[in-house]
Protein backbone atom coordinates (compact mmCIF):
# COMPACT_ATOMS: atom_id res chain seq x y z
CA UNK A 1 0.00 0.00 0.00
CA UNK A 2 2.53 2.55 0.66
CA UNK A 3 3.92 1.80 -2.70
CA UNK A 4 1.08 2.43 -4.68
CA UNK A 5 0.66 5.80 -2.39
CA UNK A 6 4.08 6.78 -3.23
CA UNK A 7 3.56 6.03 -7.07
CA UNK A 8 0.64 7.83 -6.75
CA UNK A 9 2.08 10.94 -5.09
CA UNK A 10 5.02 10.59 -7.50
CA UNK A 11 2.74 10.72 -10.34
CA UNK A 12 0.96 14.02 -9.11
CA UNK A 13 4.01 15.66 -8.29
CA UNK A 14 4.92 14.97 -11.83
CA UNK A 15 2.09 16.14 -13.63
CA UNK A 16 1.93 19.25 -11.39
CA UNK A 17 5.59 20.19 -12.57
CA UNK A 18 4.92 19.37 -15.67
CA UNK A 19 1.85 21.95 -15.84
CA UNK A 20 3.92 24.21 -13.55
CA UNK A 21 6.76 24.30 -16.72
CA UNK A 22 4.09 24.95 -19.13
CA UNK A 23 2.48 27.65 -17.42
CA UNK A 24 6.09 28.81 -17.39
CA UNK A 25 6.52 28.43 -21.02
CA UNK A 26 2.84 29.88 -21.74
CA UNK A 27 4.05 33.10 -19.55
CA UNK A 28 8.10 32.88 -21.61
CA UNK A 29 6.45 32.96 -25.45
CA UNK A 30 3.91 35.34 -24.23
CA UNK A 31 6.62 37.89 -22.82
CA UNK A 32 8.71 37.00 -26.24
CA UNK A 33 5.22 37.65 -28.48
CA UNK A 34 4.85 41.48 -26.37
CA UNK A 35 8.71 41.91 -26.68
CA UNK A 36 8.74 40.81 -30.80
CA UNK A 37 5.57 43.21 -31.05
CA UNK A 38 7.27 45.79 -29.50
CA UNK A 39 10.15 45.64 -31.38
CA UNK A 40 8.15 45.59 -34.83
CA UNK A 41 6.83 48.79 -33.33
CA UNK A 42 9.32 50.70 -31.77
CA UNK A 43 12.34 49.78 -34.29
CA UNK A 44 11.69 48.29 -37.60
CA UNK A 45 8.37 50.28 -38.43
CA UNK A 46 9.87 53.96 -37.44
CA UNK A 47 13.01 52.45 -40.16
CA UNK A 48 11.03 51.05 -42.37
CA UNK A 49 8.79 54.25 -42.59
CA UNK A 50 11.61 56.51 -42.56
CA UNK A 51 13.23 54.34 -45.81
CA UNK A 52 10.10 54.87 -47.78
CA UNK A 53 10.39 58.45 -46.69
CA UNK A 54 14.10 58.41 -48.44
CA UNK A 55 12.79 56.14 -51.13
CA UNK A 56 10.02 58.88 -52.21
CA UNK A 57 12.52 61.61 -52.12
CA UNK A 58 14.50 59.97 -54.18
CA UNK A 59 11.69 59.12 -56.66
CA UNK A 60 11.06 62.55 -56.65
CA UNK A 61 14.22 63.73 -57.65
CA UNK A 62 14.62 60.79 -60.39
CA UNK A 63 10.98 62.00 -61.80
CA UNK A 64 12.19 65.25 -61.80
CA UNK A 65 15.83 64.25 -63.96
CA UNK A 66 13.54 62.49 -65.82
CA UNK A 67 11.48 65.33 -66.90
CA UNK A 68 14.88 67.33 -67.42
CA UNK A 69 16.12 64.74 -69.56
CA UNK A 70 13.19 64.27 -71.58
CA UNK A 71 13.21 68.13 -72.13
CA UNK A 72 16.56 68.17 -72.98
CA UNK A 73 15.78 65.15 -75.57
CA UNK A 74 12.76 67.33 -77.37
CA UNK A 75 15.22 70.07 -77.59
CA UNK A 76 17.80 67.83 -79.15
CA UNK A 77 15.41 66.16 -81.60
CA UNK A 78 13.85 69.51 -82.76
CA UNK A 79 17.74 70.63 -83.52
CA UNK A 80 18.06 67.58 -85.34
CA UNK A 81 15.08 68.15 -87.52
CA UNK A 82 16.01 71.32 -88.16
CA UNK A 83 19.67 70.43 -88.90
CA UNK A 84 18.55 67.90 -91.10
CA UNK A 85 15.94 69.58 -92.97
CA UNK A 86 18.98 72.66 -93.51
CA UNK A 87 21.01 69.62 -94.82
CA UNK A 88 17.92 68.13 -97.37
CA UNK A 89 17.51 71.68 -98.95
CA UNK A 90 18.65 72.24 -102.13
Amino acid sequence: MITVTVNNSSKYHNKLLGIQQALTLIDMDRLLIVTICKEMAFQWVPEILDHLDLLTEEMQQLEEENHQLNLQNDSLLKQNILITQRLNQP
